[in-house]
């Protein structure tokens, strides 16, 4: 946990200035320099001054990135817990459905650190809320202590998962597109189109790895091999 809380106060000290769209990656361990699961992230935000905060107000303690001024910590908008879990999002507004409510990611993410162990902890909470819906259209990266690394599209009443083990490169990478999406012209993968490798990739919708050029600031490790 020290090193994780270390990863994030250097990570909001580097923050740049504001760009146009988050980046962010999970990578799974065999993809990885030192063996351990990655997860990645740049945020782009109108918030752009954050903080690092520890609460235990679940069954887990956890240490997340806030909104400065969110006392309460009722948004968390990346973080890790004492199980080992690391989660983190990028906003997807064409996983959309009309007249439903969106913007809650913040919320869901604190309620997976104070109550998810792992990734089946994670996708179980997804299948319980797809039934009743929810206000969130966004692409979730988790990682935890047993080495799984994936991402989750989640819209109000549906969720696909793409772990990064299955794909040809041990990593998936998203911006602020779902390929689960319907919007034609936003989402469905259109916007992933311009940035896939020029060499052909078999498959891809299935293997979902991209390609982008954004740094990332914000980054965790897995502590254990």
């Amino acid at each position: 946990m020290k090193r994780v809380c270390t990863a994030l106060i250097l990570a909001l000290a580097a923050t740049p200035a504001p760009a146009w769209g988050c980046t962010s990656a999970v990578v799974s361990p065999p993809a990885s320099a030192d063996g351990r699961a990655l997860l990645w992230k740049h945020r782009d935000s109108k918030n752009q001054h954050n903080e690092v905060v520890v609460r235990d107000d679940g069954k887990y303690l956890y240490t997340g990135v806030v909104n400065v001024g969110d006392e309460a910590a009722r948004e968390i908008w990346m973080g890790v817990n004492e199980a080992g879990l690391a989660v983190m999002n990028t906003a997807s507004d064409d996983l959309g459905q009309p007249d439903e409510p969106k913007d809650g990611e913040g919320r869901l993410l604190k309620v997976i650190l104070q109550s998810c162990a792992g990734l089946a902890d994670v996708e179980a909470l997804l299948v319980l809320t797809d039934v009743g819906g929810r206000d969130v259209t966004t692409n979730i990266g988790v990682i935890d202590a047993h080495g799984g690394a994936a991402f989750f599209e989640v819209g109000q009443k549906h969720h696909a998962r793409y772990d990064a083990d299955a794909t040809q490169r041990g990593y998936v990478l998203r911006t602020n597109f779902a390929l689960t999406a319907k919007d034609e012209e936003e989402g469905g993968g259109h916007r992933a189109l311009p940035t896939l490798p020029a060499r052909p990739m078999p498959n891809w919708t299935r293997n979902p790895s991209v390609v982008t050029s954004r740094p990332g600031m914000f980054e965790l490790r897995s502590s254990r091999r």
